[in-house]
């Protein structure tokens, strides 16, 4: 696995670990805001964000910067949340 993490203002709330070598990932903090972008050329096909400290700042946003979307999958251990998009030829 690849961890690629970087964090502008304060050091990263959270630890960032990827599967592909061309996964790029990037923190960026604003006041009690976390802004997780994950840029991936193929699809991301699992990233695990793991919390540092002790708590998760007030708002976190996760932008994924994807050129498609199969199924999406966020767990924190006990509750999920699921997406999945169909597509056929690049079409959905």
């Amino acid at each position: 696995m690849t961890n690629c993490v970087s964090a502008r203002g304060e050091d990263s709330p959270s630890r960032i670990t990827t599967k592909r070598e061309g996964d790029k990932t990037e923190v960026t903090l604003e006041q009690n805001k976390a802004v997780i972008s994950v840029r991936s050329p193929v699809g991301i096909s699992q990233a695990i964000i793991v919390r540092i400290g002790n708590h998760w700042p007030t708002t976190v946003m996760l932008r994924l910067r994807l050129n498609g979307l199969e199924h999406l999958k966020v767990t924190n251990g006990d509750d999920a949340l699921e997406a999945a998009v169909s597509s056929q030829h690049g079409q959905v």
